[in-house]
């Protein structure tokens, strides 16, 4: 059986019914629509109720609809009638239907009329009064109820109007309860229709009048405003207005009027998000009168200096929790609103990610500039032009791309250069490693970019101390700071006892991370379970899969990415950071600190780090020291509880949120 059951019983110049029924959506009545010639005349809804469809098995019988045509239809010419339904155009069972016409046209010549006297005048019939109420009316939906006064036998046929012009017909025969227990006959006496939407952007009169003698109903007419917002039936109004314009010039002009606006609107918002209007009263006030004192109550409006502006570019919107370039560029937008900057983010390479622009914006306070109001670096630096004090670029990417335009757009800016690890420096490493010349050698064109972005820079940031000395033997090094980000102390709680094993954290996208994670668990972890068979491994962060370590031994557990290293750091003893190459701070080693759990490190994991003992004694150069080590903080609760006051003691002393305020404040002065 089909889901969409429907027929046209009648269909005449004055009148059209029939039914229709949608069997995967009993309840809902279907909308139709009533066509002419390929015009739309009227709407209605199958919502009649025939207890011949009842007993057909057409659920509750109330699928049928009457329509009645305004002014009939002329009957010297033949018309086509559609009759379909409103949500898909599906027409319905004998549509279309072509009326012939029942007499010639009047232009076609006949013989001259018998002229008889018109018979005599009968009175009209006295009509009940009409009673009942306009309850709701939108543009899209009207709702209500009519019945002639003592006459609940009879369903009322209403006409609906805006501005003069029908809008549809209806029939006031819809059940509702509250009627019925009024007394109102059997409550067949209300309508509940949609209505072809009322354009949003012109005021509307719309009345509703009984059909055979004009009466008003109760409740009409109504007013509906022109919208005074561009909220959703402006926009639905809107777009209707633009999908009927021609291809050719009504296209075209309208192309032309929606981008001027458009420049328009983004332009000020842009001034909205500069403050461009204060900060040009104020750069006039100075120039006129200097700085005066902003207490006094004449002066202070002009006086006040618009808060300092901070504008942070990255590839992304940073995730806490993701990696440690995330959570390092979020520790140091904290750092510079503490300082007092009012800090902007762009993501250079994600512009349209405006659901983590978003959160960003909620979580920290700090406005992202995404689409759809901006579409690229260089359209905020442009609109928002010599409106920013400090702009940071972070990673040679940005830096390498945007410092020019930086230069162009803000030439009052301080630009800060953000290295977060030297990139050269890690791919000559991973060539010597690997054996692969051509990284070595492309290594060579990045350090020339880096170090040609650093010198052009005003001041050059990085985590490690050991790049900062590189840095400072090819520039002045005074440029050169060393700024951490924050790590919280997090001890995880759990009893050594009931822990065990050890896991490994980086997202599997970084080069350094699979490559470490392949040389442990081929070189090092047979050494291990030689000793100590039980001891599993946790391989844990973004990107990596079962598939990744296919083959891989059974004691090792690909864990993925975890929404809080917590859990992690509460199931194991120690951490293993096995890095073959590689530069900058390794964020993996700080938090198993941060969280009293000890990190086995290769040299490269732990370069850059100022180690006390015992935490230097977990440094271990080749796969024979790391077993080792391993299987002592495995199984030696002393050590492994001395590193572990170590570790929570170096964070708490090297990466705190006061510490990395200031060292930015060296780099970037306070407000």
């Amino acid at each position: 059986m089909p889901i969409f059951q429907s027929s046209l019983d009648t269909v005449s110049r004055t009148e059209i019914s029939g039914w229709a029924f949608d069997s995967s959506q009993p309840e809902i009545r279907v909308a139709i629509v009533i066509k002419v010639d390929g015009q739309i005349i009227g709407h209605t809804v199958a919502d009649g109720h025939r207890p011949d469809l009842k007993e057909a098995g057409i659920s509750d019988g109330s699928h049928a609809f009457t329509f009645e045509i305004a002014g009939d239809l002329a009957d010297s010419q033949p018309c086509r009638i559609d009759v379909i339904r409103e949500s898909n155009g599906e027409p319905l069972g004998h549509s279309p239907i072509l009326l012939k016409p029942l007499k010639p046209p009047t232009s076609q010549k006949t013989a001259a009329p018998i002229i008889k006297p018109p018979p005599p005048l009968e009175p009209a019939p006295m009509l009940a009064p009409l009673v009942g109420w306009l309850d709701k009316l939108t543009r899209t939906r009207l709702e209500g109820w009519a019945m002639e006064e003592g006459n609940n036998d009879h369903y009322v046929g209403l006409v609906v109007t805006a501005n003069g012009r029908i809008v549809t017909h209806l029939l006031a025969n819809r059940f509702r309860t509250d009627l019925k227990d009024a007394g109102f006959g059997d409550g067949r006496h209300s309508f509940n229709i949609l209505l072809p939407e009322l354009s949003a952007l012109v005021t509307h009169e719309v009345h509703v009048r009984r059909q055979v003698d004009g009466s008003e109903l109760p409740g009409s007419p109504v007013i509906l405003p022109a919208s005074a917002v561009f909220d959703s039936d402006a926009e639905s109004s809107f777009a209707a207005l633009l999908a009927d314009l021609d291809a050719d010039t009504g296209e075209s002009r309208a192309l032309a009027f929606l981008a001027r606006q458009t420049n328009l609107l983004i332009s000020r918002r842009a001034d909205r998000d500069s403050s461009r209007a204060a900060r040009q009263a104020q750069s006039l006030f100075r120039r006129r009168w200097g700085k005066l004192a902003t207490d006094d109550p004449v002066t202070s409006t002009f006086a006040a200096v618009p808060a300092a502006r901070a504008l942070v570019i990255d590839d992304n919107v940073p995730a806490a929790g993701r990696d440690a370039g995330s959570v390092a560029i979020l520790s140091h937008m904290r750092a510079l609103k503490a300082l007092g900057y009012e800090v902007s983010f762009v993501a250079a390479r994600a512009m349209d990610d405006e659901v983590k622009a978003d959160q960003l914006e909620q979580a920290e306070g700090i406005a992202c500039y995404a689409a759809p109001f901006y579409y690229s670096v260089e359209d905020v630096l442009k609109r928002q032009a010599a409106s920013f004090n400090v702009v940071y670029l972070h990673r040679l990417s940005n830096a390498g791309d945007y410092l020019s335009l930086v230069r162009t757009y803000q030439p009052k800016a301080r630009v800060v250069y953000s290295v977060a690890d030297l990139h050269h420096l890690r791919m000559a490493r991973q060539g010597e490693v690997q054996q692969r010349p051509e990284l070595v050698e492309f290594s060579r064109h990045i350090a020339f970019r880096e170090l040609t972005a650093a010198r052009l820079a005003d001041a050059v940031i990085t985590h490690s101390p050991v790049e900062a000395r590189m840095l400072a033997e090819n520039m002045q090094p005074a440029k050169v700071h060393v700024v951490p980000w924050a790590v919280p102390e997090r001890p995880c709680g759990v009893p050594f006892a009931d822990r065990t094993g050890l896991a490994v954290i980086g997202q599997f996208g970084h080069p350094p991370n699979p490559d470490a994670v392949f040389w442990l668990i081929r070189h090092v972890m047979p050494l291990v379970w030689a000793q100590n068979p039980a001891i599993g491994c946790r391989i844990v962060g973004h990107d990596w899969t079962a598939a990744s370590l296919t083959g891989s031994d059974e004691r090792v557990e690909v864990t993925g990415p975890v929404d809080d290293l917590a859990e992690v750091f509460a199931s194991v003893r120690l951490t293993v950071a096995p890095l073959r190459f590689g530069a900058g701070i390794k964020g993996k080693v700080l938090e198993s600190f941060a969280a009293g759990i000890p990190c086995v490190m290769s040299p490269i994991a732990a370069e850059g780090l100022p180690l006390p003992p015992p935490l230097s004694d977990l440094v271990a150069d080749g796969a024979q020291a790391m077993a080792r080590i391993i299987l002592k903080l495995h199984q030696d609760q002393a050590a492994n509880q001395a590193a572990q006051e170590a570790g929570l003691a170096l964070v708490a002393r090297e990466t705190s949120e006061q510490r990395v305020i200031e060292a930015m404040a060296r780099a970037i002065p306070a407000v």
